[in-house]
């Protein structure tokens, strides 16, 4: 079956998919595999397609989109077609990758090529039962160990070879509560204050990496003083050493308590003498390679090789209008088919 890449991008956009409701985009691609000669299986809302036994080459994708939003100035699923861009929600981030791998892998069904599997899978934007939940079953049960393993999202084509990892800290200082009128008299600790101080001394403290305060949350009253006053820290870390010693470093700068809430997004990074990454420079010498400052699942592959490529811009994503110019796109294709190519024989 010879499918084009803009038609089943089209496709793709008009399918609302928004995180954490992607039983019908599943259904769509499920169903649009199954008419080729490999093998497909359903878990949840990932999709996953192979030829062979276990597959040399992954390639991995995201089925979802994060909300379209009320800055949309035309319809997020009418998918339309003008000066050689299609617009819509996804279109960039990530049903471009969705839509250019799948042409790849059904163009290397046809040619009856074996050792590629491709995994098209849900909840990237928001994380739970996408490829954290389906790739250690693969893995584990399954006994994948791919060579390789390229994460569908937009870089321009260049190749990204690590990423920031995700710590997320909660600071809690602690303070007396009383009625905001007599706090000077009763010489009473605000713990807001408390707070404050601790977030302005980590702004200029000596760490790897900056945190940066973001939800904030005390006293629910306007005249009354809070017994505590938190704030979470969001932190892109550079380093596994880093991601694991921030937490205590920070409990040596500040007073407030310090609680871990999330660190299973650690970063990921190639290194730079890696084999895979000669081969590629030899087969794309043109194409660079790059730190990605945003997330993707390329966390969920450590231990193994994964490179974070695909047609569009990362700057175009979660932005209104959202779009990827068909030229992007068709390179897209191009590229997932030459990686193919070279890595799995017929």
């Amino acid at each position: 079956m010879i499918i084009n890449a803009q038609d089943l991008l089209e496709e793709l956009i008009r399918i609302p998919s928004v995180s954490g409701d992607e039983e019908a985009i599943a259904d769509y691609v499920g169903s649009l595999l199954s008419t080729s000669t490999c093998n497909v299986r359903r878990e949840r809302n990932n999709v996953i397609a192979w030829t062979g036994d276990r597959p040399r080459l992954l390639l991995n994708s995201h089925l979802d989109t994060v909300n379209a939003g009320e800055s949309w100035s035309v319809d997020p699923y009418a998918a339309a077609v003008e000066n050689g861009r299609i617009t819509g929600l996804g279109a960039n981030d990530a049903k471009g990758s969705v839509a250019a791998m799948t042409v790849a892998f059904l163009e290397s069904v046809r040619m009856q090529r074996s050792g590629i599997a491709l995994l098209l899978s849900q909840e990237e934007e928001t994380g739970g039962s996408g490829v954290e939940w389906i790739w250690p079953i693969l893995r584990d049960e399954e006994g994948w160990a791919p060579e390789l393993v390229l994460i569908g999202e937009p870089t321009g084509l260049q190749f990204g070879i690590s990423q920031d990892g995700l710590l997320v800290l909660e600071l809690e200082a602690e303070g007396d509560v009383c009625h905001a009128a007599h706090a000077e008299s009763l010489s009473a600790q605000n713990s807001i204050f408390q707070l404050a101080e601790d977030l302005h001394r980590l702004k200029s403290a000596p760490l790897a990496s900056r945190p940066q305060p973001t939800v904030l949350s005390s006293a629910t009253v306007r005249n009354q003083l809070s017994g505590s006053a938190s704030c979470l820290l969001d932190i892109r870390t550079k380093s596994l050493q880093e991601h694991q010693e921030l937490p205590t470093q920070i409990s040596e700068i500040v007073d407030s308590k310090v609680q871990v809430r999330s660190n299973r997004l650690k970063p990921y990074q190639l290194p730079v003498d890696s084999q895979v990454l000669k081969r590629i420079a030899e087969i794309f010498p043109q194409r660079e390679f790059f730190h990605s400052r945003t997330m993707s699942d390329q966390v969920h592959f450590y231990g193994h090789t994964a490179l974070k490529v695909g047609p569009g811009q990362t700057e175009r994503s979660h932005q209104p209008d959202e779009f990827i110019l068909l030229d992007e796109l068709d390179a897209g294709v191009q590229l997932y088919s030459k990686i193919i190519e070279e890595y799995v024989k017929e």
